[in-house]
């Protein structure tokens, strides 16, 4: 009821694009969590909530957007402030409700979010190419891509816009 009513609502004020629902996985160190931006630490509950709310707004004409890949959950710390770095604590578990989303909708959105993540690489997943290759590989050749704000501190305290643009 409450998916079914917050895409109502969003539908009503003239919007046709949403960016959520976030599928990063509850963590209880996380920034996300502790926001209670999430849904659950387990994949599969998360992927299905996610999915149930992106049906909700797509019977409202509103496109769900997938954020924040490829996973913040395991961020201690936030983005909008800072760098983050997930490499340490990111799982393949991490990976999983975009496995599912890419694998169920033929043409998902995704939010790809600054954090590091340096077992891909060591740019910010929305500054790298392996990271965008990565997300092919778990069955997301056909989403359309959104970075999230490029004005952000993790981007900002550490690369010129110049280069945020180019690698972007």
């Amino acid at each position: 009821e409450i998916f079914k009513w917050r895409s109502e609502q969003i539908s009503s004020y003239g919007f046709n694009m949403n960016f959520a629902p976030t599928v990063d996985l509850c963590n209880q160190y996380s920034v996300i969590d502790k926001q209670e931006r999430c849904y659950s630490n387990n994949p599969n509950t998360t992927s299905y909530l996610a999915m149930y709310f992106a049906k909700h707004m797509k019977q409202q004409n509103v496109a769900p957007v997938y954020k924040h890949y490829p996973g913040l959950g395991t961020g201690k710390f936030d983005t909008h402030t800072g760098a983050v770095d997930i490499t340490a604590t990111h799982t393949d578990a991490d990976y999983q409700p975009y496995r599912t989303v890419c694998n169920t909708e033929q043409y998902p959105i995704i939010m790809v979010s600054h954090a590091t993540m340096t077992s891909v690489d060591t740019l910010p997943a929305s500054l790298s190419k392996k990271h965008i290759e990565k997300l092919k590989t778990l069955g997301c050749t056909n989403a359309l891509l959104i970075s999230d704000d490029m004005d952000m501190k993790s981007v900002t305290n550490t690369y010129k816009l110049k280069d945020v643009l180019e690698k972007s």
